[in-house]
């Protein structure tokens, strides 16, 4: 979730409504904004806090859970190390 401040000179990143913000944006004078020091378009300052808000909900898993890689299925994943190198 990405909101407006009241004056309209910073966006803030939120993965869920109501949490901490995780990332934002700053408008500058000149009318670019500053994200993580960088200063860009508003267009890619809205990319740069969707991708910290897809990534912040990523992250969140529930505690104890293994992650299998994205696409592979746990039970198939049965090539060793060595077998995937060569």
């Amino acid at each position: 979730m990405i909101r407006p401040s009241g004056g309209g000179r910073r966006l803030t990143a939120h993965v869920e409504p109501g949490g901490p913000c995780i990332a934002a944006a700053e408008r500058q004078p000149d009318g670019w904004w500053l994200v993580n020091g960088r200063t860009m378009s508003r267009e890619h300052a809205g990319i740069a806090l969707g991708a910290a808000v897809t990534v912040g909900a990523a992250g969140q898993h529930p505690h104890g859970t293994a992650q299998a890689p994205a696409g592979i299925p746990v039970a198939e994943s049965s090539a060793t190390g060595a077998e995937i190198i060569q």
